[in-house]
């Protein structure tokens, strides 16, 4: 029984850490510092490169922006694909897209482990990452 509360409340106060996520703490240039893990499939290695050295741009107008400092093919279709899309929050999440895609180009769960923080991201069920980040 004792296991069983100790689950919930672990649960619980991760829900609501969650839930508490506000433009303010989102807002800003976050710099990626590590790729801690990638798609199961075989992926472009330019790719992987580009997302080592990448920039998410969340600004407070709700633009959302992707830059790297190493533009492969495969990351520069990534973006495009992202070009003039919004960011909102919701339970916990970063959706980023348009009113007319539901929000629904790239999906992004937030999270602090160890005292650092996390990207893990899904741009479609082939295409997902966790990013080690730093705010600038």
């Amino acid at each position: 029984m004792k296991k069983y509360l100790i689950i919930f409340v672990l649960f619980w106060f991760t829900n609501i850490n969650s839930q508490n996520l506000k433009n303010e703490d989102i807002s800003g240039v976050w710099k990626v510092t590590k790729v801690l893990r990638l798609p199961n499939k075989n992926i472009d290695k330019k790719l992987i490169t580009s997302f080592k050295r990448a920039f998410f741009y969340f600004k407070k107008t709700q633009n959302f922006g992707l830059k790297t400092e190493h533009m492969s093919e495969s990351f520069a279709k990534v973006t495009l694909s992202l070009s003039g899309r919004k960011w909102k929050i919701e339970g916990g999440k970063i959706y980023i897209g348009s009113e007319k895609n539901n929000y629904h180009s790239l999906i992004i769960k937030p999270f602090i482990k160890n005292k650092i923080y996390h990207f893990e991201f899904f741009k479609n069920k082939d295409l997902s990452f966790l990013l080690r980040v730093e705010k600038q």
